[in-house]
């Protein structure tokens, strides 16, 4: 899971949005400031993580917010961060049990 290779990065908010930068931009080899659909597939592939192209679509949508077709850097350091609040969520609930 890609949130768990985010290390220190899972308690401070700022290092978060900084690691989540440079993922995008690693993700974004070209550049362009954005990421399409088939390189969030690869990236993910990359990181680790195979994904269906359900599972693509499902993220893609989830991600962009302004409904461009395409994720930007605030977008995708939002999803970190909803991500991160999510794993945490998880991990609570665990320990409850």
């Amino acid at each position: 899971m890609l949130v768990d290779k985010l290390g220190d990065a899972m308690n401070d908010p700022k290092l978060l949005d900084e690691k989540a930068e440079e993922l995008f931009n690693k993700f974004d080899a070209q550049g362009t400031g954005n990421i399409d659909a088939a390189t969030l597939k690869e990236a993910m592939h990359v990181a680790g993580v195979t994904l269906t192209q359900s599972e693509i679509v499902d993220m893609m949508v989830s991600c962009d917010a302004n409904k461009d077709g395409l994720i930007q850097l605030n977008e995708f350091q939002a999803v970190m961060r909803n991500e991160v609040a999510a794993h945490r969520r998880r991990s609570a609930a665990c320990v409850v049990l």
